[in-house]
């Protein structure tokens, strides 16, 4: 019964804070046609040094987001294996191995930088 009261009351408040920033013209009617998205293009390389450059880097955010996912993962196993040993055993490994990727993630972007500044 409160929760619903309390719904209720926090759409209101949160309408009205709309109507209050933003006027009423902003909120309930656009006064100017959507317009239509553009594409652009992040990927523009000048030279071969910006390229073999980038490539380190973009390797680095795969990296980091499957560090991200794996840690998520090992914390989901583990938190659901309620006392099972081998499935604690498990995330545990995972979570090591996802600790050990991250550095090797980190070292061969240090190393990768120092090599493509030294060649170039």
């Amino acid at each position: 019964m409160l929760n619903k009261l309390f719904t209720g009351l926090f759409y209101k408040i949160f309408f009205l804070m709309l109507i209050l920033t933003y006027g009423i013209e902003k909120v309930f009617a656009q006064a100017s046609p959507v317009p239509k998205p553009t594409i652009k293009n992040y990927i523009r390389f000048t030279n071969w040094y910006d390229a073999i450059q980038a490539i380190p880097n973009y390797l680095t955010i795969i990296g980091g987001v499957l560090f991200f996912v794996s840690i998520l993962a090992a914390g989901i196993l583990y938190l659901s294996s309620f006392g099972n040993e081998e499935q604690a055993t498990r995330a545990k490994t995972a979570l090591t191995a996802a600790a050990i990727g991250i550095i090797l993630v980190v070292f061969g972007q240090a190393i990768a930088n120092y090599l493509v500044s030294s060649i170039w």
